[in-house]
């Protein structure tokens, strides 16, 4: 039936109604009438809201639950490997704003000696809580620092693989939390286990691991981010 818009479709018993989306504020209607008499092509037009809006012709929109079709959010970034087979320090810069989790992992990262590591966001200094344990076959050592994130108190020379995870804590004081664990790959029963936090002063943005003595010599670091 032609509907004008505002009107009411009053249907028999059994009849059906097929409903065809014009565009996301338009809809036409066509009866088929349960008794058998003839169908009148739909003429009118009837708008309304709340109704499912029209797709669009691809495959990377989706309809969301407010009915509007959108792209679906990225999910995780992996950034670029960043090698540390030099230097005292090496960074990953260019964390975009707004995200609300780091992964930071390490690929076979190695130093000259058995350096401690600390790892500083966006190269602060101060205000971290942070507490490492090294688990050395029946063996196990510890420590701590304010000055970064400790991940490696002893046998930094050995090739280092896992992640350490940060966390959005509180987006007002930019309150980050961390934790992760490392292992050994030189065919050794060395894990490492560290936790802690640091509220930074602005938005996270960079990522620096840093070697206390010594220099990196082998592997690389990398991020992924969401």
């Amino acid at each position: 039936d032609g509907v004008a818009s505002g009107s009411t479709v009053t249907c028999a018993a059994n009849d059906q109604v097929l409903v065809k989306s014009v565009s996301t504020t338009q809809f036409k209607l066509s009866r088929v009438k349960y008794d058998g008499t003839a169908q009148v092509n739909p003429a009118a037009t009837a708008t309304t809201s709340g109704l499912v809006p029209t797709p669009p012709n691809n495959t990377t929109t989706f309809l969301r639950g407010d009915a509007t079709f959108a792209a679906p959010s990225g999910g995780i970034t992996l950034g670029s490997p960043v090698a540390t087979t030099s230097g005292t320090s090496v960074s990953i810069t260019g964390i975009p704003a707004g995200v609300k989790q780091v992964t930071l992992t390490f690929g076979g990262v190695s130093c000259t000696n058995n350096a401690g590591w600390l790892i500083r966001l966006n190269n602060e200094t101060t205000g971290y809580i942070s507490a490492t344990t090294n688990v050395n076959n029946s063996t196990v050592y510890y420590g701590y620092s304010a000055v970064g994130f400790s991940i490696s108190q002893t046998y930094g020379s050995y090739a280092m693989y896992g992640s350490v995870i940060f966390t959005l804590h509180n987006s007002s004081s930019n309150a980050w939390s961390a934790h992760g664990v490392l292992a050994v790959g030189d065919g050794v029963a060395y894990t490492w286990i560290m936790g802690g936090g640091k509220p930074l002063s602005g938005a996270l943005s960079s990522i620096t691991l840093v070697t206390d003595t010594g220099t990196f010599d082998l592997g690389a670091i990398n991020v992924a981010y969401i």
